[in-house]
């Protein structure tokens, strides 16, 4: 949950870098780690995907409650809005950014853990062709 936490592009790096070196002197060993490792990372992007789900949701909200307002202020003083004044005021608000900027944030760490994923996969099948090409090996000194 740490590495969760604090998903910088330094600890990415780092983290990227652990995640995927493959010690072929352990290659068992390897491959039976390897679900472990998945399903935490899986589990983990679920989780980043379930907070940017919901900070979408808290930024729809907050521009359909603020459109609404704006609205019915401006139909209370006479004066009619376009859709493209009621953006443009929405846009403007100052808590606007900050909704914006919750939901940038968890993108990008939503996105990082995703690469790690994806780094765990083509690691899966870098350790079945170590794995194979190995045993060949050992068939032909045998």
């Amino acid at each position: 949950m740490l590495a969760y936490e604090d998903m910088t592009w330094e600890n990415y790096v780092l983290i990227c870098d652990a995640i995927v070196t493959i010690d072929q002197s352990r290659l068992e060993d390897e491959l039976t780690e390897q679900p472990v490792n998945y399903s935490h990372w899986s589990g983990l992007l679920a989780k980043a995907k379930g907070e940017l789900d919901i900070a979408n949701l808290e930024l729809t909200q907050f521009i359909a409650r603020t459109t609404k307002e704006i609205q019915e202020d401006s139909l209370r003083s006479g004066k009619k809005k376009t859709a493209k004044d009621l953006d443009s005021l929405v846009e403007s608000h100052p808590e606007y950014a900050k909704y914006v900027q919750r939901v940038s944030s968890i993108n990008q760490k939503y996105l990082m853990i995703k690469g790690l994923v994806s780094a765990l996969d083509q690691r899966m099948s870098s350790l079945v062709q170590l794995c194979s090409a190995k045993k060949a090996e050992m068939k032909l000194y045998n």
